[in-house]
């Protein structure tokens, strides 16, 4: 008999660890709409200049990692989008050397476009400094999507648009 209550003790130990190993590796709900992004793009931006695009699930399926290859550098940028409390964050990691942060508007957002706008930035001296001020990614249908960025330059915002189609 002492040792049904230890043995019960050993069962809900070992399923309490598969639940949360389980747990852990299903992607973050807040970035589920995100996951048709996953896989390898081309693309082009204003000017007819190739880009290249990937998107992966990293940090156990908790973190959507986007690498943004210009002028034949595969990773230019790196911008990570990850939940914080009940909305998603965009880290953008800039070639400019600053890292704006931007958060999901839902209201402007929906099921087939997200729009990110700028929270704050770190190594930025000034809002008026050149910097990413928000993002706006269009998924047309599962072989072509768009980004629409806005930058802030000498005070001024402007906005430029890339397109893109799946490789893989």
């Amino acid at each position: 008999m002492k040792r049904a209550p230890f043995l019960m003790l050993v069962a809900i130990t070992a399923s309490a660890g598969f639940a949360q190993m389980h747990h852990e590796t299903q992607p973050a709900s807040g970035l589920v709409q995100l996951k048709p992004l996953i896989g390898s793009w081309k693309g082009t931006d204003p000017q007819g200049k190739p880009l290249t695009l990937s998107y992966k699930m990293v940090s156990e399926d908790k973190t959507l990692m986007e690498s943004l290859g210009m002028g034949g550098k595969e990773e230019s940028m790196i911008t990570m989008y990850h939940l914080d409390n009940d909305g998603v964050m965009a880290t953008h990691y800039c070639s400019m050397g600053n890292q704006p942060r931007m958060r999901l508007d839902r209201k402007k957002s929906s099921d087939r476009t997200f729009t990110f706008v700028y929270q704050d930035a770190t190594n930025l001296k000034s809002k008026k400094d050149p910097h990413i001020n928000g993002l706006t990614i269009t998924i047309k249908d599962k072989d072509h999507i768009f980004q629409e960025w806005s930058m802030i330059e000498k005070g001024k915002e402007t906005r430029e648009t890339f397109t893109f189609e799946r490789v893989d």
